[in-house]
């Protein structure tokens, strides 16, 4: 098939949730099939990072992204019923050149990312359109606003309407729906919304699997996940400054580690708390993944599935989350992670696989199997092929 490929950012590097799901579908799509890719980019950083995706494209168009267009786009058009991350990513030179290859090219199909890139391709009904929503961000939002600060929940009592709004009535345009989690499928079928909703998680971690670890080194306690995002901030802010202390009064030699790639300023003040490091991005994950080391996602609010806490497990190491991520995931608590909702039941958590080598590694081996059981390619690879039979049918 010929597969249409639309991203709002470019799915390179993978060093981010949305960013890691795109890059494994394209490698996983140009397998069999020819891949042109559209996307918009932030800078020439960008494009030199798509050389690392000419080997699955066919064909790549990228799209400077001007920030102060963005804004723009954002004030002029508020008044609109839109999402405003829908406005932000408004383009009408990307939305002419698109127009302009649809009727040139017969695409088979075509893969959204996002609902904020819908508005692009919900005029085309003779391609075959697939919404990869991913998470349900109204459900996100709606979960985040008690941890927000006064000027976010004052933003979100304005654009939550829109986005619950819109992700209902962008999905009906298109031919089916994807998401990453059942959890958040179920949350979107509730209304009776959109007949044709998919659960196709992407691969992660595979290449994690087979990692040794040194267990001759010091425990350490890690969290990894991009520090710019604010469910990362949140859970690492409430990790150094109420969890943590519980921990050191029974464990003082018990560091706690903060790795991620983005902007770390906005905890970089947790380096002063004991026992905390900001350590900022690695450029190989596979090197904190190899030490000995507890996984450790106190998130209070998320959606869909925590790919950090999925790369943990994939590598065998023993996790220790909250139960917002774990409805995402679908674990066996107690059998392939551990979860604690609240900073007394999280540090005893902590407390008790920091205590006992051999519940560490069980609680690795399981979480790793169930890894392997369910993030695999084969349902993007089962769905692809039903979508191909259809046309051809």
């Amino acid at each position: 098939m010929r597969i249409l490929f639309l991203t709002s950012r470019l799915p390179y590097p993978p060093d981010r949730g949305d960013r890691l799901r795109t890059y494994q579908f394209l490698r996983l799509f140009a397998r069999e099939h020819e891949v042109t890719l559209l996307s918009f980019i932030t800078g020439e950083q960008d494009r030199q990072h798509a050389l690392n995706l000419a080997p699955y494209c066919q064909d790549m168009h990228l799209f400077p992204l001007p920030f102060r267009k963005s804004i723009e786009s954002v004030v002029f058009n508020a008044w609109r019923d839109i999402p405003l991350q829908a406005l932000y990513y408004r383009s009408g030179q990307f939305k002419r050149f698109l127009d302009d290859l649809l009727s040139s090219v017969a695409f088979d199909v075509v893969y959204v990312h996002l609902f904020r890139m819908a508005q692009y391709i919900n005029d085309h009904p003779e391609i075959y359109r697939i919404l990869d929503l991913t998470d349900l961000i109204s459900y996100e939002i709606r979960s985040s606003i008690s941890y927000q600060s006064a000027a976010w929940r004052l933003i979100y009592r304005f654009e939550l309407p829109r986005i619950a709004q819109y992700e209902k009535s962008i999905s009906s345009v298109f031919d089916e729906v994807w998401f990453i989690s059942q959890r958040d499928r179920a949350l979107f079928m509730k209304d009776g919304q959109h007949s044709n909703t998919q659960v196709v998680p992407h691969p992660i971690g595979g290449e994690y699997t087979s990692l040794s670890h040194d267990l001759k080194d010091p425990l350490k306690l890690l969290f990894v996940g991009n520090l710019e995002v604010q469910h990362n901030i949140d859970a690492v802010r409430y990790m150094a400054e109420e969890i943590m202390p519980l921990i050191l009064s029974k464990a003082p030699n018990l560091e706690f580690q903060i790795v991620g790639a983005g902007d770390t300023r906005k905890v970089t003040a947790l380096n002063d708390l004991p026992g905390v490091q900001v350590v900022g991005y690695v450029p190989d994950l596979k090197t904190v993944y190899s030490q000995n080391v507890i996984t450790v996602a106190p998130l209070r609010f998320s959606a869909g599935v925590q790919t950090k806490v999925v790369e943990s497990m994939a590598a065998g190491l023993p996790v220790v989350t909250t139960s917002a991520v774990n409805a995402g995931l679908g674990t066996s608590p107690e059998r392939d992670l551990l979860v604690a909702d609240n900073a007394e039941d999280f540090a005893a958590q902590v407390l008790l696989l920091a205590g006992d080598e051999m519940l560490r590694r069980r609680i690795g081996q399981m979480g790793q199997s169930f890894v392997k059981a369910r993030f695999s390619a084969q349902a993007a690879e089962d769905r692809l092929e039903a979508i191909h039979e259809q046309i051809k049918g």
